[in-house]
């Protein structure tokens, strides 16, 4: 017999974010994530603009055992597309508890009129895929996630690239110099990132987010670090970027958030400078690991992390339902 379940939305206590984060941590113990960081990633969008929903799980005797999030994203954004999320703890799967959240989540979103339900699982999770096929999801694009153990790494092979892009005027900064030396670093960064960001392939099409919705979603995000942003210069001009990110409860690693070269200098080996520094930066600086994510479609920066010694791990597979 199904057990009880109880839905609710949530309240935006320090609680309900506790409860999420750790319905999430169960589920992905290699990526564990704070409540201050879920918190975060909430207020980053103007609400009366993109929708937000979350919702709590509860059993018979009140435990927390799934939750689920829905959302608009400020760099995907069509009012009628969502993006969702929902997970059930390991231990109490197989118990309708993954049924009872997709309802709550998909009704809520038929009556904003959805036309687009977009998710993603891990390819290992065989029920999950099950799950997502049996009502009606097709698999859109899929993402390597991709990992470099940092003290093992060996810089040397690349010197005589770094030496040829000096020789050919090329040099490189961080953000936290930028700042330092530039009154407009917001808007340098905004309109390098967001020109780039939309040569990147994805599945569904790029909108450019405002600069107060980057700033909110970027440099105020919790894991910004200006110290591992990295900018390549022709002169003074922007020509290149390539940054890391922390994570508050994975001290010993880092994220890398996007590498990008504006077109009429590609081909050169900037992107892979620019990698170089992020792995320089992370070696001088104690980390163990640096952890980056790239889609399937995106085969020369998959080439880049490959031949720098990046290890793919499983893929994330993304998914879509599309609604009448």
């Amino acid at each position: 017999m199904t057990p009880t379940v109880t839905i609710r939305p949530f309240d935006g206590s320090d609680a309900d974010y506790e409860a999420a984060a750790a319905v999430g941590n169960a589920i992905y113990p290699e990526r564990l994530t704070s409540p201050n960081e879920l918190r975060s990633r909430d207020h980053h969008s103007d609400p009366a603009k993109y929708f937000l929903g979350r919702w709590l799980a509860y059993d018979a005797a009140g435990a927390v055992v799934g939750s689920a999030v829905a959302r608009h994203l400020s760099w995907a954004f069509d009012p009628d597309r969502y993006f969702f999320w929902a997970g059930v703890k390991p231990d109490r799967r197989g118990q309708g508890v993954g049924r009872a959240l997709y309802s709550q989540v998909t009704g809520a979103l038929q009556e904003r009129g959805a036309a687009e339900l977009w998710t993603a699982t891990e390819e290992t999770f065989t029920d999950a895929l099950a799950f997502l096929a049996r009502r009606g999801f097709e698999e859109k694009a899929r993402e390597w996630e991709s990992r470099l153990a940092v003290p093992a790494f060996d810089p040397a092979p690349y010197t005589p690239l770094l030496q040829r892009l000096a020789g050919e005027g090329i040099t490189f900064t961080t953000l936290a110099d930028l700042q330092q030396h530039a009154s407009n670093w917001l808007q340098v960064i905004y309109d390098l990132d967001t020109l780039l960001i939309a040569d990147i392939p994805m599945p569904y099409p790029f909108t450019h987010p405002s600069l107060e919705e980057y700033a909110h979603e970027v440099v105020n995000d919790p894991g910004f670090l200006p110290e591992g942003y990295f900018l390549a210069r022709d002169g003074d001009q922007c020509v290149g970027l390539s940054f890391l990110e922390r994570r508050e409860l994975r001290p010993d690693s880092l994220e890398h958030g996007f590498t990008g070269v504006r077109r009429e200098y590609r081909g050169r080996g900037i992107a892979t400078a620019l990698k170089l520094k992020t792995i320089e930066y992370a070696h001088t600086h104690g980390y163990r690991e640096i952890v980056t994510g790239n889609s399937t479609l995106n085969a020369p920066m998959l080439a880049i992390n490959q031949k720098l010694g990046f290890v793919r791990q499983p893929a994330k597979v993304e998914f879509v339902k599309r609604l009448a």
